[in-house]
């Protein structure tokens, strides 16, 4: 589905990782054989989770997931309860995340994925009504869950929704291989696609310059005007950078708003300013205090 056929209106589904987050916030230098001073906490995360989360303020939202027959697997279902379809697995434990994050905000990320690996297949009846389905490329990884996200993301976009993915990780490129994940993108064929400046970087996605296949491609790169690519064309659009100590989740805040928008308006520049104001309320809601946040979108991202 091109970009310019987005039909707003509808149901927004997600699916992939939900875990336990252990967050580590430390609260001096890290004494590498030692103690460090840190406030722990923990919470339910996982970054489809996490999207999943944000745009269930905003839109009716449907969330696919798996986790063990444990303890947290059934503290993160009853978390979940009102918006998610969690299968339960017997496979494995439920997934958790150690996160470091420094005094720069800067996360460090310890994942043991689990149960997201084991997620089943999903039946027709809750994709259909479906706008737009979105999932991190996380699910790729392998297990059934790469199968399972792939089957769904094809049959969204036959029954004419609107399909996003997340590029999530440059570590989890160089796991993949960028040439490899790039193959996998070519034919899942998703309408929208978001990186970072580092996972942008080492899948060419960088420059500014028409995007080589059909989707829109949206480059976030923190302070730095982000880069919105088109097969038409592309643009920076200026944004105001955040002051915070934890950025976790800011990027899922961040696509929550735009996918938020683009199925109840369509795909306009204001999808940007969505997507960045929903970043700024997820991180004042978690605590954190809200610079000025401003994204000048002067031209629609689609034509």
């Amino acid at each position: 589905m091109a970009a310019d056929e987005v039909r707003p209106g509808g149901v927004l589904g997600v699916i992939g990782d939900v875990v336990e987050d252990v967050v580590v916030l430390m609260r001096a230098p890290f004494a590498a054989g030692s103690d460090t001073p840190s406030h722990i906490v923990r919470r339910r995360g996982g970054s489809a989770a996490n999207v999943a989360e944000a745009a269930y303020a905003l839109v009716p939202t449907r969330f696919f997931g798996c986790v063990g027959d444990d303890d947290a697997g059934r503290r993160l279902a009853r978390d979940l309860k009102a918006f998610a379809h969690l299968q339960v697995t017997n496979r494995a434990t439920t997934g958790a995340i150690v996160v470091l994050v420094d005094a720069n905000g800067e996360r460090h990320m310890f994942p043991d994925r689990g149960a997201n690996l084991w997620l089943e297949s999903i039946e027709d009846a809750p994709l259909q009504d479906l706008a737009a389905l979105h999932v991190t490329a996380y699910s790729l990884q392998g297990g059934v869950t790469a199968d399972t996200v792939t089957s769904a993301m094809t049959r969204v976009s036959e029954w004419g929704g609107v399909t996003s993915l997340d590029v999530s990780s440059a570590a989890l490129i160089t796991q993949i291989g960028a040439g490899r994940l790039l193959e996998i993108i070519g034919e899942m064929r998703p309408t929208i696609l978001m990186a970072n400046e580092a996972e942008a970087a080492l899948l060419g996605w960088d420059v500014l310059g028409a995007s080589p296949n059909p989707s829109l491609v949206i480059v976030k790169r923190g302070a730095r005007p982000a880069l919105v690519r088109t097969p038409l064309g592309a643009w920076e659009v200026p944004t105001t950078p955040l002051n915070v100590t934890d950025t976790t989740g800011a990027g899922d805040a961040f696509a929550a708003g735009v996918l938020a928008h683009v199925i109840t308006k369509g795909l306009t520049a204001q999808a940007l300013l969505a997507g960045d104001e929903s970043l700024a309320v997820a991180l004042a809601q978690a605590g954190h205090r809200r610079a000025a946040v401003r994204v000048a979108a002067t031209s629609r991202l689609s034509r």
